[in-house]
């Protein structure tokens, strides 16, 4: 059985771990305002919160519901648009969205009313920027952005007198929230214990954002799942002398709000919002973008980078691979059946090393990427001693431009030397489609990795 608390209910059902958690709420609670369009996360109809005690503070996040197993919120608090409602009139964020014409025909306003009220609930910083980039995950076919950007900016004025000490009280007090959020963590203690059967289960799932999308049939008639994004040993960052360790369940969200992290990669909260929305970054883990092998992984473009090794568990056998020699082709990677990633370390950056990150793809947010690469270059004075430079979207997996690597070090960054890695790297990269913009794409990259790293060193002179 799993337990949870669908908005103000307990619920206990014993429906398959692997239902997908927007059926389980349109079917079997009827909870319709949670609408299914395109079941790959990628419209943000779906979307609802999901309310789990992390650290003794109740937490919300937003997810999309249609790549979620229910697994995945046994024992947690799941708020749908229904959930918001206040008994008498409409609550706040609704209200501005009425106001300013944010709805047409409706069928997406649920996803956003969602994402903004996750956004009201939760920790980061409330303005405009932060509430736009909450619903980055939600697409409106119908409205136009413009009414709900106004009702966003109404939103956020509304939300700067925040109690940001016990903001779910205050958002109850001024009608964000129905009151009976109060009790939630009552309720959430009193739940009845659950134990779930997962022995001989072959299907591993974390996040589910991948595996609901390619293999969706696969899994909804899986009879039992063994999930790992529940699992306390395998989340969160360390750094123990100069080795950065990352458990494979940590979340991609996660991993750009880190303090530690962004010590290490001083970019990462900006680059990292060029991966996929907010509620996919969410459910997403780091170790599955590694395990999945998409020839455009963007977290494992970056592992790869820094030259990452990941940690193989085989019922308590552990063996480590180092990422660059994980893949053998397209979506073939060094794992067997029954082993588990569990962590990604690789040596801590110092100050003379520089990383940046660049990804091109068809719209700035929610999308996969044409070509992203990652650079990682280590100077003594202004020479490079090492470098690493990858690319995926250019070859059957993420590469490796090992020849280009090579060729840097010793190597002071100017506009020859430029020109120079470049022709190497086009010899080593094979685009199978869109072959020239593809190849213009790497040079442009490059470019980019190279001047962030000298500014002063390299000119636009060189691109021509």
């Amino acid at each position: 059985m799993i337990s949870l608390i669908v908005n103000d209910r307990e619920v206990c059902t014993d429906v398959a771990p692997s239902t997908p958690l927007v059926d389980f709420l349109r079917i079997n609670q009827r909870e319709l305002g949670t609408k299914i369009g395109c079941r790959e996360g990628d419209c943000g109809a779906c979307t609802v919160l999901i309310g789990e005690m992390k650290k003794g503070a109740l937490v919300y996040r937003s997810v999309t519901s249609c790549l979620m197993p229910i697994i995945n919120v046994n024992g947690k608090h799941v708020v749908t648009i229904e959930g918001i409602n206040l008994p008498e009139g409409l609550g706040a964020i609704q209200e501005h969205f009425l106001e300013h014409g944010g709805t047409q025909c409706g069928f997406c306003t649920p996803g956003f009313l969602m994402a903004l009220t996750g956004h009201a609930m939760g920790d980061a910083e409330l303005n405009y920027y932060n509430a736009i980039a909450s619903v980055d995950g939600n697409i409106c076919r119908c409205t136009g952005y413009k009414s709900i950007t106004n009702a966003i900016k109404a939103i956020v004025i509304d939300l700067k007198k925040r109690d940001r000490k016990n903001p779910i009280k205050w958002l109850v007090k001024e009608n964000f929230l129905p009151e009976y959020f109060l009790k939630i963590e009552e309720k959430m203690a009193a739940l009845p214990p659950s134990k779930i059967d997962d022995a001989g289960a072959t299907l591993i799932v974390a996040g589910g954002t991948d595996l609901y999308v390619e293999e969706f049939n696969e899994m909804i008639t899986a009879d039992k799942i063994k999930t790992i994004a529940e699992r306390e040993d395998l989340k969160g960052i360390k750094i123990t002398g100069d080795l950065v360790t990352i458990g494979a369940a940590t979340t991609v969200e996660e991993m750009r709000n880190s303090e530690m992290m962004g010590k290490v990669f001083p970019e990462l909260e900006r680059q990292s919002r060029l991966i996929s929305s907010s509620h996919i970054r969410n459910m997403a883990t780091v170790g599955g973008n590694i395990v999945n092998g998409a020839p455009i992984g963007d977290i494992t473009v970056t592992m790869m980078a820094m030259d990452a090794t990941l940690q193989i568990d085989n019922n308590g056998l552990k063996r480590d691979v180092k990422l660059k020699d994980f893949y053998s082709g397209y979506k073939t990677a060094d794992i067997k059946e029954g082993e588990i990633l569990e962590f990604i370390s690789f040596e801590l950056p110092n100050k003379d090393t520089k990383f940046s990150f660049e990804k091109v793809s068809k719209r700035t947010y929610l999308d996969i990427a044409v070509v992203n690469s990652a650079m990682r270059l280590k100077f003594k004075s202004d020479t490079i001693e090492s470098a690493t430079f990858v690319t995926g979207g250019v070859g059957a997996t993420v590469l490796s431009l090992n020849k280009v690597c090579e060729f840097l070090k010793g190597q002071k960054i100017s506009n020859d030397t430029f020109r120079k890695a470049n022709e190497i790297a086009q010899s080593e990269i094979s685009p199978r489609s869109r072959a020239e913009y593809k190849r213009l794409l790497v040079k442009t990259q490059l470019f980019g990795h190279m001047s962030k790293a000298a500014p002063k060193a390299i000119s636009l002179e060189a691109l021509v």
